[in-house]
C-alpha cells in the first residue's frame, strides 16, 4: 500500500471519528442538560403540594413549564397561578401560604399581595369578598400577575412566557366561589409559594433533528464533491444556451457588430444579479478573445462598477487588457422602464448582433426581447422570475430556466467549488422529493387508520 493511499485512509478514519463524536455528543447534551435541571429542583416535602417548574425541553430561555399535584386530590377547588419576579428576600425552598383572618381555611390576601392590614380587602367572617370580574388573566394585582385558572391539577405542563435572565417567584392559590354571593370569591385551604426559579435555555433542541440531518447532509456533500471535483471530471448535463454563447460571438464578429449584455434591473445583491455578472467575465473573455465589441447595460451604479471590473478581468484573462475600453460598460437609468426604453434606443441604433439578458427583470422582459427580434439579433435570456420565464422563452432564441442561470457559472469554469454546489443542490433536490413522498405515503397510512401508521406524523417528527 502507497503512503499517499495509506494517508488518505487514516485522515478518511479520523473524519468518520469526529462526525460520530460530534453527533454522540448532540444527541447527549439535551438529555444532561434536562436532568440537570431537575437534579436542581428544591425538595417539595415540606408542603403538601408536589411542584415542578423547569425550563420545557428543547427550550430557548423563554418559557417555564409549571406542573403541580395535591397531596388531597381535590378536584372541586380551583387553582389560580400567579407570577411575580424574585427579590432577594425569596430563597430556594418552597414555603406554605399563611392563613388569616380568624378562619383556618382561609389564605391572607394582605400576605399574598404585600399590602399593610389597612389595605386588605374587607371580609365577612367566611371570606374576602373579592369579585371575581378584576381577576382575569393578565391581571395584575399588587406585586403579582395571574397567568393560569385550573380547575383541578393539570394533565400537561402550564407554559408561562417569562424573560430571559431573570427570576421569578409562583403563587398556587386555592380558589372556590362565595356560596352566597356569586361572583365572589375566597382563597380556601393552604396554597403555596414557590422557590426561586429562572428559565434555562438548552445547549441542543431534539426536536430539530431533521434540520440537523439537512445541514450535516449540506456539509458532507460539499466536502465530498470538492474532493471528487479536484480529481476527476463530474458530469453536468448539456444547457444550449451556454453552449450558444460562443456561437453567438463568433455570429457578431463575422457581422461587425458589438455585442449587448444587461444585467438585469435589481441591485447588485441580488442573487440572479451576481449570477448575470459572474457570467459577464466569461462572455467578456470570448469578446476579447475574438477582438469584438461588448456594450454592458447596467441599471444600478454599483453594478456598473462591478460589471466594469468583471470585463477588465475578462479581457486581462485573454491578454487583451490594452483592448479593454470602460465606457462600453454604462449606467443608464434605475428607473425600470426609462431603462428599457434606453436599452433599446442602443439596440435600434447600434444594431448588435447578439442580446444577452441574464438577471433579475420584470415587465420590461418583453419589450427588450421584442425590440432585439425586430433587430434581427440572436439572443439568449436568463431568468428566475416565473413570471417572466414566458416571455423570455417566445421572444428569445435560447432561454435557461430558473435554476439554469446559477448552474451557469459552474458550467462554464467548472471550478470544484462551484461544482461542489451544484452536485450538492441537485443532492438535496433528491432527498426532498423523497422526504415528500415518504410522507404522502405516512400521512395517508395515518389517515385511513392503518396501524402502526395512527396518528404518526412522519414530517412534523423530522421538521416540526
Amino acid at each position: 500500500m502507497t503512503k499517499p493511499l495509506q494517508k488518505r485512509r487514516m485522515w478518511a478514519r479520523r473524519c468518520v471519528a469526529f462526525w460520530c463524536v460530534l453527533l454522540g455528543w448532540l444527541l447527549a447534551a439535551p438529555r444532561l442538560v434536562v436532568a440537570q435541571s431537575e437534579s436542581e429542583q428544591p425538595p417539595v416535602t415540606k408542603t403538601a403540594w408536589d411542584l415542578h417548574i423547569e425550563s420545557p425541553a428543547n427550550d430557548d430561555g423563554r418559557q417555564l413549564a409549571i406542573q403541580w399535584k395535591r397531596a388531597d386530590g381535590r378536584t372541586d377547588v380551583a387553582v389560580w397561578l400567579l407570577r411575580r419576579e424574585a427579590t432577594a428576600a425569596d430563597g430556594d425552598q418552597p414555603r406554605p401560604q399563611a392563613t388569616g383572618y380568624g378562619h383556618p381555611d382561609l389564605v391572607s390576601m394582605a400576605f399574598l399581595l404585600n399590602l399593610p392590614p389597612a389595605a386588605a380587602p374587607a371580609k365577612d367572617g367566611w371570606t374576602e369578598k373579592i369579585p371575581a370580574a378584576a381577576w382575569e388573566l393578565g391581571s395584575t394585582h399588587g406585586y403579582w400577575t395571574l397567568i393560569a385558572k385550573v380547575d383541578g391539577d393539570p394533565s400537561e405542563p402550564i407554559v408561562d412566557k417569562v424573560e430571559p435572565g431573570k427570576s421569578y417567584v409562583y403563587a398556587f392559590l386555592q380558589v372556590m366561589e362565595h356560596p352566597q354571593a356569586p361572583g365572589f370569591f375566597g382563597f380556601v385551604g393552604t396554597g403555596v409559594v414557590s422557590w426561586k426559579v429562572a428559565s434555562q435555555a438548552h445547549w441542543f433542541n431534539t426536536a430539530k433533528l431533521g434540520y440537523l440531518a439537512l445541514i450535516l447532509l449540506t456539509a458532507g456533500g460539499l466536502f465530498g464533491f470538492t474532493w471528487l471535483a479536484k480529481r476527476r471530471t463530474l458530469f453536468v448535463r448539456r444547457i444550449a444556451g451556454i453552449d450558444a454563447i460562443e456561437d453567438s460571438i463568433g455570429r457578431a464578429t463575422e457581422m461587425g457588430r458589438p455585442v449587448l449584455y444587461v444585467t438585469g434591473v435589481d441591485e447588485a445583491q441580488d442573487i440572479q444579479t451576481i449570477a448575470g455578472l459572474l457570467i459577464l467575465g466569461h462572455v467578456a473573455k470570448i469578446t476579447a478573445e475574438y477582438d469584438t465589441d461588448i456594450r454592458v447595460a447596467n441599471a444600478f451604479p454599483l453594478t456598473m462598477v462591478i460589471a466594469e471590473e468583471m470585463v477588465r478581468q475578462g479581457y486581462a484573462n485573454a491578454g487583451r487588457l490594452d483592448a479593454h475600453r470602460p465606457e462600453n460598460v454604462m449606467f443608464i437609468t434605475s428607473e425600470q422602464f426609462a431603462f428599457a426604453a434606453g436599452v433599446n434606443g442602443m439596440i435600434m441604433r447600434e444594431r448588435p448582433a447578439t442580446n444577452i439578458y441574464f438577471g433579475k427583470f420584470y415587465g420590461e422582459s418583453l419589450m427588450l426581447a421584442e425590440t432585439g427580434f425586430v433587430a434581427g439579433a440572436v439572443q439568449i435570456a436568463g431568468t428566475a422570475e416565473l413570471t417572466q420565464m414566458p416571455f423570455f422563452i417566445a421572444g428569445c432564441d435560447y432561454t435557461l430556466i430558473g435554476e439554469e442561470l446559477y448552474a451557469t457559472s459552474a458550467y462554464l469554469t467548472r471550478e470544484p467549488d462551484q461544482m461542489a454546489q451544484l452536485k450538492v443542490g441537485d443532492l438535496l433536490k433528491v432527498v426532498v422529493a423523497l422526504l415528500v413522498v415518504v410522507g404522502v405515503v405516512f400521512a395517508t397510512l395515518a389517515h385511513n387508520n392503518i396501524y402502526p401508521f395512527t396518528r404518526f406524523d412522519l414530517m412534523e417528527k423530522l421538521f416540526p
